[in-house]
């Protein structure tokens, strides 16, 4: 196989995993259902002394806002003829952050989709130089190694959430901003950290199932192939 074959197949490969992970990522936090129900397993409404019906609007502020489908992080309270906005400075301030990095993850995933799609066209271009059989060997063992990688990033967040959490923080945020006062910042409240763990783990699930199919064809395919060899 030419090294420009070679080259084509390692990028798509690694495509492959990330597209997997930013993919996994996107269709899982804006899941308001999940919100909804993981907020009533941790008592949020109760610990908050809100409605659980106010905890899930402020939840679609944060969501909308984060997705850049809100100007502002607003949402006005009514407690005893008076109006109070739920969201602190530091919470508005700290989401900016936080839209900032979705909104890159989300071109990114762009990007790296469309990159991915015009590879397969060379391929196809290129198919009677590439062995399509060679091809999906190769995706399922890199793919070895890396779900190996998952699988310790799982293990990690499962042994020590809160050092996991910490150290994500740390790598994707340059400021302390997300350390926050349950007592004055509204997000720490609406969002326990045995949320994100719930969230985490199901976003691992996610990757792995896209993941896994993903490979699972790729092993189908030669294992057609050889049945019809020996055919």
């Amino acid at each position: 196989m030419r090294k420009s074959n070679r080259i084509i197949i390692g990028m798509l490969t690694i495509l492959i995993f990330i597209i997997s992970i930013l993919g996994a990522v996107s269709t899982s936090i804006f899941e308001l259902d999940f919100y909804t129900k993981t907020q009533e397993k941790y008592n949020v409404a109760e610990n908050m002394q809100i409605s659980q019906q106010e905890v899930t609007d402020a939840t679609i502020v944060a969501l909308l806002y984060t997705k850049g489908q809100a100007s502002e992080l607003t949402y006005i309270l009514e407690n005893n003829g008076a109006s109070e906005d739920l969201y602190s400075e530091q919470d508005k301030v700290h989401m900016v952050d936080v839209k900032n990095l979705y909104l890159a993850m989300y071109y990114t995933f762009l990007a790296l989709a469309i990159t991915f799609f015009i590879l397969i066209i060379i391929l196809m271009f290129k198919r009677k130089q590439i062995n399509v059989f060679s091809l999906t060997l190769i995706i399922n063992k890199v793919s070895l190694y890396t779900l190996v990688l998952v699988g310790m990033i799982a293990l990690f967040a499962f042994v020590n959430f809160d050092q996991f959490w910490v150290m994500f923080h740390k790598i994707f945020f340059r400021n302390d901003l997300w350390l926050m006062n349950p007592y004055k910042d509204a997000l720490v409240n609406l969002f326990p950290e045995g949320l994100f763990m719930d969230l985490v783990f199901k976003i691992i699930l996610r990757f792995i199932i896209i993941f896994a199919s993903v490979n699972i064809g790729a092993f189908l395919y030669r294992a057609y192939s050889l049945k019809e060899v020996k055919q």
